[in-house]
């Protein structure tokens, strides 16, 4: 693994987000190596609307460790064990987009923030009984140019999806 893509890992596993440069170059292999996970255990899942693998390295660090993505031998994405501090988020300024919820918890909705040129998105959630947005989900993707749309195997609304 290139010292840039380790610096990269190192500020994610430590959410220092504000070092985070957005998602490097990655292969499962060099997840496995810089975790110790050789041999992991890589899981069938859906990301956004597409199938990926997923595998998790649990770490003693602030993140708690990662669950990486990947797509063919591509990781796609890394998501924090442990969600960052409601300071550390607010220290990055306002998202670039605020998109529809993703996901709903028993307590209210949570939105993704979107911090395109981080290659960031932080899952906020939104009391349904009101007070205080509070980070819930970190996840580190390649940073997105200005303007740059999600990609959709990486995220899916739930407004997207069909309830019955």
């Amino acid at each position: 693994m290139s010292g840039p893509a380790r610096a990269a890992l190192d500020a994610f596993l430590a959410l220092d987000l504000a070092r985070w440069p957005g998602l490097p170059s990655l292969s499962p292999a060099d997840v496995e190596a810089a975790l110790g996970g050789a041999g992991a255990a890589w899981e069938p899942v859906v990301l956004g609307w597409e199938p990926a693998l997923r595998a998790t390295f649990p770490a003693a660090t602030p993140s708690g460790g990662v669950a990486a993505y990947h797509r063919a031998g591509t990781v796609v994405m890394l998501e924090a064990l442990a969600p960052p501090s409601a300071e550390t988020v607010q220290a990055l300024g306002d998202p670039d987009a605020i998109l529809p919820h993703e996901v709903r918890s028993q307590r209210g909705y949570v939105h993704e923030h979107l911090y395109a040129g981080r290659g960031l998105l932080v899952g906020m959630l939104q009391p349904f009984a009101g007070g205080s947005l509070e980070p819930v989900r970190c996840r580190g993707i390649v940073p997105l140019s200005p303007g740059g749309e999600l990609d959709p195997g990486l995220y899916r609304s739930a407004e997207d999806q069909v309830l019955w």
